[in-house]
């Protein structure tokens, strides 16, 4: 038996899209004195972002602020395309946990169009592993939490999520096939960096941590840099 000592954690899998859901959670929405969307906001990530843990988020040069979002994610296991709500869970694969990082300063230049700001390299973490679907108890009864250098950020829980993943699942098959090893980010909780005081920018130096419950330590130094991950 080779032991795990020394070896490297890859992402656990590499999607072909993720499909982020943007003001999904009702402690964040209540944070940002924000009204609750009828139907769900969503934003498109290119799966060439994606990282594994211990690998480094990069901060491109001259990207200004960039934040951090502890995430449940769902990984897709069937084509769904017009699916609806009743029959969406038997779409699901598994869950991995995910830090959403953005460029929030593109965010905000681009009048709130996610997508230069969602898809900078190197800045989609999901990891440290896969947790298989049957064995996820309740999806939307699960701890989510950060930290970065021991200082919590974040401490919330998907009870709070606005649009559930069956509701999510069923409106984006609406618009757009989703495909084995898809991945949908659920959204994050309270607690992201423009709502600290001083705010909690991600800094070279520094280590995020993303706790969900179940689905293990996803753990990511900060790094100045640039990178291209292939598919």
């Amino acid at each position: 038996m080779r032991p795990l000592q020394g070896l490297k954690l890859l992402a656990p899998l590499r999607p072909g899209k993720v499909i982020g859901a943007a003001f999904n959670f009702t402690d964040a929405l209540a944070e940002r004195t924000m009204a609750h969307p009828a139907e769900p906001v969503t934003f498109f990530r290119s799966g060439c972002t994606v990282i594994g843990p211990d690998e480094p988020i990069l901060l491109p040069p001259d990207v200004g602020n960039v934040g951090y979002e502890a995430e449940l994610a769902v990984v897709i296991g069937r084509r769904a395309l017009h699916v609806d709500a009743a029959n969406a869970m038997d779409h699901v694969a598994g869950y991995v946990a995910h830090n959403d990082v953005s460029g929030s300063d593109q965010v905000k230049a681009d009048g709130g169009n996610f997508v230069r700001g969602k898809n900078l390299p190197a800045t989609a973490p999901l990891g440290p592993w896969l947790l298989s679907a049957d064995a996820m108890p309740d999806p939307h009864a699960v701890a989510i939490r950060l930290d970065i250098d021991g200082r919590a950020l974040q401490n919330g829980s998907t009870a709070t999520m606005l649009h559930r993943i069956p509701a999510l699942i069923a409106w984006i098959s609406r618009h757009m096939p989703l495909e084995p090893g898809d991945v949908i980010a659920t959204g994050t909780p309270a607690g992201v960096a423009a709502m600290h005081q001083p705010a909690a920018w991600l800094r070279p130096g520094t280590t995020v941590t993303v706790e969900v419950a179940g689905l293990g330590r996803l753990r990511n130094p900060v790094q100045q840099g640039v990178a291209f991950h292939a598919q």
